[in-house]
């Protein structure tokens, strides 16, 4: 059965594109499904709600418990690939409704506040305030997710457009929900942050490979990067406000900001990177809502278009009478 697993895990990252710790969390909920019912090639539909149920029990969010049903309907498709099953018991099986909430986001004011304190052009001296500094300014631009800047590479940096004013652009390897590595652009203000902590860097922490390197010189892990967030939420005086303060929280302030500032949905999916657009649909506040219903009404489908206002001269001409 393990090796069944370990193939399984390889197919859903190589074929399926899933990023490894959604791999993991599948993986997860088909060890805990295969400990407690019986063998894999006795699974049946009773089996799998019985599982569902007994989550339900334990206290297992909505969300989780939809991971849960995603990853025994992939399971049960593989095993009938491989001919242990004959039919897929959990085709049929329902997935806990999903009750979509408004993603929480910060103002404009907040994320400025947040990122440069203020003082938008300034960088501070000492290394590691600089280093954290520029790490969430390139995280909230080019909305990454608190996983992805331990894996940015100063070799791969570049100039994004030589001729005009100085843009970079940073690789994002591995990137969720994409099959390939996603080069992604930063804005002016950004891109200058960017290149001074760069010089900034080579002479603190040497010609490393890690474009935002820990103390050690080893790239920034998840929970370093939490940390970071943790410690500017704190110097930023900010209130939370009822919302769930993390990293992540700049990438939903992003795309709301985005989608204000007259963004179309589709170019806030791509800047994202996205694989649905009902990803992003989440991010359409009351306030953007009321934009796209402006919009809407300003160029209407059905609305008839008026007849042009022509001059007597201009109707005399085309029916060949002088006037």
């Amino acid at each position: 059965m393990q090796n069944l697993l370990h193939d399984w895990s390889q197919y859903l990252q190589a074929a399926r594109g899933l990023a490894p710790s959604s791999v993991t969390k599948y993986r997860e909920h088909v060890e805990r499904l295969l400990e407690q019912t019986r063998p894999a090639d006795s699974l049946d539909f009773e089996a799998l709600e019985a599982h569902l149920r007994r989550l339900l029990v334990a206290g297992y969010s909505r969300s989780s418990r939809r991971v849960a049903v995603s990853a025994i309907r992939s399971w049960c498709d593989y095993l009938v690939a491989r001919g242990v099953l004959d039919t897929n018991p959990a085709l049929h099986l329902a997935r806990p409704r999903a009750y979509r909430q408004e993603a929480p986001h910060l103002s404009v004011a907040e994320t400025r506040q947040l990122l440069f304190a203020g003082r938008l052009r300034a960088i501070p001296r000492d290394p590691m305030a600089a280093r954290n500094r520029v790490l969430l300014a390139v995280m909230y631009i080019a909305g990454l997710r608190a996983s992805e800047p331990g894996r940015l590479r100063t070799d791969t940096v570049a100039i994004q457009d030589p001729a005009k004013r100085l843009r970079l652009s940073i690789l994002i390897e591995g990137a969720k929900a994409s099959a390939e590595d996603v080069r992604q652009p930063l804005d002016h203000e950004v891109s200058r942050l960017l290149g001074a902590w760069m010089d900034i860097r080579r002479s603190w922490g040497g010609d490393g490979p890690h474009l935002f390197p820990g103390k050690t010189g080893r790239p920034l892990t998840y929970s370093g990067v939490h940390r970071i967030f943790r410690q500017a939420w704190r110097a930023s005086g900010l209130e939370p406000r009822g919302r769930r303060i993390t990293p992540h929280i700049m990438r939903h302030s992003l795309a709301t900001h985005l989608l204000d500032a007259g963004h179309s949905i589709k170019f806030v999916q791509t800047w994202l990177r996205h694989k649905s657009i009902t990803s992003t649909e989440i991010y359409l506040h009351g306030r953007s809502r009321a934009k796209l219903a402006g919009a809407l009404e300003r160029k209407h489908p059905l609305k008839r278009k008026e007849a042009p206002v022509v001059s007597l001269v201009e109707v005399a001409r085309r029916v060949g009478v002088g006037v």
